[in-house]
């Protein structure tokens, strides 16, 4: 993009956040010992029970882990092969 554009990424990424709005993310790792880890990945994947959400849910994905998706929001629940349980979040456009 840079090669096309000509600017830098800051630049590219004011223009962004100046047509379409801030832009904000945050992400964290969770640890898991193996057994809490074993426990989650049985109850989410295996068993399918999720907890209850005060959210309309437009899908569940079993692809690659556990992702439900309430609108423009994810939780993700971590496959066997992730070692932290790495949550993500968005909010709907204002």
């Amino acid at each position: 993009m840079i090669a096309v554009t000509g600017k830098k990424l800051s630049q590219i990424a004011r223009d962004i956040e100046d047509e379409y709005g801030a832009i904000h993310m945050e992400e964290r790792d969770y640890k898991f010992s193996q057994e809490k880890k074993d426990q989650i990945y049985d109850t989410l994947l295996i068993q399918k029970q999720l907890p209850e959400m005060d959210l309309e849910i437009d899908k569940i994905s079993y692809l690659d882990g556990c992702k439900v998706h309430p609108g423009n929001r994810t939780a993700r629940a971590p496959s066997r092969a992730a070692s932290a349980a790495r949550p993500y979040g968005g909010a709907p456009p204002v």
